[in-house]
């Protein structure tokens, strides 16, 4: 199903006309050290035993990418749940990854791009809208929420409104920022 291939990733779609930086702030992983101890005995008085395993926990370090503008990123979150089925070595031990999102300035200095808000908490599956107002400002808004009857929408906001740069672009036209043809 989509729902479950895009549960851990969360989706940044850049509206803006310059190139957008996303960083994830360090995330806690918690990881299982050791098997469990598991005791069967067969018989007239069966046992079933499962001893404990030891966990640790350690942070993942911060990691950033960039965003191309007028483009989508589905930025790859750890998965939150350990499964037998799935050989899965470490796991998110919060539900939620914080962001933070900086425009990139052409010949500046990485370490002094402007931040865009005070950084954004999401949760898998979710994702973030990052568009430009009519002075220039960047805004960022939250995409409205996966349903099970409609197609996933990255470019919609919460409060419906479609911040796609090329939605309004004629059939055969081209954009003049990034150059996609329709």
């Amino acid at each position: 199903r989509d729902e479950e291939k895009g549960s851990q990733f969360i989706s940044i779609a850049n509206g803006t006309p310059s190139r957008i930086i996303v960083r994830i702030e360090p995330i806690r992983m918690v990881q299982q050290e050791e098997e469990r101890e598991t005791e069967v005995a067969l018989g007239a008085g069966v046992k079933l035993k499962r001893g404990k395993g030891r966990l640790t926990t350690w942070e993942k370090e911060a990691e950033e990418m960039s965003v191309a503008r007028h483009s989508l990123h589905n930025v790859p979150i750890p998965s939150d749940s350990l499964s037998i089925r799935k050989k899965v070595k470490a796991v998110r031990v919060e539900n939620s990854v914080k962001l933070r999102i900086f425009t990139e300035i052409e010949g500046g200095d990485r370490e002094n791009f402007p931040e865009v808000g005070a950084g954004y908490l999401l949760g898998p599956g979710h994702g973030l809208v990052v568009s430009s107002d009519e002075n220039g400002r960047c805004e960022v808004e939250q995409t409205r929420d996966r349903t099970f009857f409609t197609k996933f929408n990255p470019w919609l906001s919460r409060m419906g409104v479609n911040r796609d740069p090329h939605d309004e672009l004629h059939r055969r036209g081209k954009c003049p920022i990034c150059g996609f043809k329709k």
